[in-house]
């Protein structure tokens, strides 16, 4: 025979009690929580051409080099039509109302072709959330002249 399990009489309103307040204290300590996406180092696409000529260069060289210590972060060579990409690194995190950032870190875009460089462009990391921020894409760097 099986035994039925019998409960004090205000076990069961206790229970209705948790099972509405557990969600609710839930949702109000997660309110201001939301998936983030911190990029550390940018996506960058572009092409490196010859100033004069302004036609594409094969086999250049396109370095990110982080600001605060000079170090190379990524290293890419341009195709047969001077077009180049460099993929982002980036983490997912919980941002969580109200939150300071660390400094998003500052690159320095270095193309080279022949002993020759182009001038540098500055991009940075952020952070994507919601829609807005670093674009997925990365940045359009465009026509990068080499003299």
């Amino acid at each position: 025979m099986r035994r039925i399990a019998h409960y004090p009489q205000d076990t069961l309103p206790r229970l209705t009690r948790l099972r509405i307040i557990a969600p609710v204290v839930a949702a109000i300590l997660t309110a201001g929580c939301f998936p983030a996406t911190y990029i550390q180092r940018p996506a960058i696409r572009g092409r490196v051409v010859d100033e004069d000529s302004s036609q594409p260069i094969a086999g250049a060289s396109v370095q990110m080099v982080r600001v605060k210590d000079d170090k190379i972060c990524a290293e890419v060579t341009t195709g047969k039509d001077g077009k180049f990409f460099c993929p982002e690194d980036s983490k997912w995190f919980i941002f969580i109302v109200p939150m300071d950032f660390k400094p998003f870190q500052q690159y320095v875009v270095k193309a080279s072709a022949e002993g020759r460089a182009a001038p540098t462009t500055q991009v940075s990391g952020g952070v994507r959330m919601l829609g807005g921020g670093v674009p997925r894409s990365g940045w359009e760097l465009g026509d990068l002249r080499v003299p």
